[in-house]
C-alpha cells in the first residue's frame, strides 16, 4: 500500500473522537467550592435540593435507601438536559425542609457517586498503554511492509494501530483478508496475560481497591 492510499484509509469515526464524559454531576456541584474556593458558598437548603435532583440515580421501590442508576431513557434524557441548564435557586415545593430530608439524600446521592470518582481511570490507561506498546512492538515489522513507515508518525497515535490490524483482517484493502497482523497481536496480548498483567487487574485492582470481584465460570 502506498502512502497516498494510506491515507486514503477511513479511520476516524463520522461520530468524532471518543473521550471520558464527565460523571458525578452531585459531586461536581461542590468542585468550584472545595478545590477552586471559587464556587457558590451560601448552600441554602433551596440550592441542595436542586443539587440533589441532578443526580443520575433513584431510590429503588420498596428498598428504602437503597439507590440505584436511573434506567428509564427518557428520564436519563430528562436528567442530561438538566444538567445543561444552569442552576438557580427555587422554592423548595411543599413548605420548609427538615435537616434530615435534606441531608440524607445528598448523602445517599453523594456516596452513589463515589465509585465513579474511585475508578482507576489512569492506572488503567497505563496498562492500556502498556498493551499498545507491546502490539505495536510485535506488528512493527508487518505494518511498515503493509502501510509504509509513516503508519505511525507519533506515540499519541498508538491506538491506530488496533485499526491497521482490523483493516487488514477484514480485507477493506483489496478485499483480500489478512490475518498476520492480527494473530501477531494476539501472541503480544498471550504474552502479557502469561506474566500476570490479567490477574494483578483482576484481584489486585478491581478486587482488593475496589470491592468488585471477577469470577469466570468454566465451561
Amino acid at each position: 500500500m502506498t502512502g497516498k492510499s494510506r491515507k486514503n484509509t477511513p479511520l476516524a469515526s463520522n461520530a468524532g473522537p471518543r473521550g471520558i464524559k464527565d460523571i458525578g454531576p452531585v459531586l461536581s456541584m461542590f468542585k468550584d467550592r472545595y478545590v477552586e474556593n471559587t464556587g457558590q458558598v451560601d448552600l441554602t437548603p433551596e440550592y441542595v435540593d436542586q443539587i440533589i435532583e441532578m443526580s443520575l440515580f433513584e431510590e429503588e421501590p420498596g428498598k428504602e435507601g437503597e439507590l440505584a442508576q436511573i434506567e428509564d431513557p427518557a428520564k436519563r434524557q430528562e436528567k442530561q438536559k438538566q444538567l445543561q441548564r444552569p442552576l438557580r435557586r427555587k422554592a423548595v415545593e411543599g413548605g420548609k425542609m427538615t435537616p434530615d430530608q435534606l441531608i440524607k439524600p445528598l448523602v445517599m446521592a453523594l456516596h452513589a457517586e463515589t465509585l465513579e470518582f474511585a475508578f482507576p481511570y489512569l492506572h488503567f490507561h497505563r496498562w492500556c498503554w502498556k498493551l499498545l506498546r507491546a502490539v505495536k512492538e510485535s506488528t512493527d515489522g508487518l505494518l511498515r511492509q503493509l502501510y509504509t513507515p509513516d503508519y505511525l508518525e507519533r506515540e499519541n497515535q498508538l491506538p491506530w494501530v488496533v485499526g491497521w490490524i482490523f483493516i487488514s483482517a477484514s480485507g477493506l484493502n483489496g478485499g483480500v483478508s489478512d490475518r498476520r497482523l492480527l494473530q501477531k497481536a494476539a501472541e503480544a496480548l498471550n504474552r502479557m496475560l502469561e506474566q500476570g498483567t490479567g490477574s494483578f487487574l483482576i484481584d489486585q485492582v478491581l478486587g482488593d481497591a475496589l470491592g468488585i470481584p471477577v469470577a469466570f465460570e468454566d465451561e
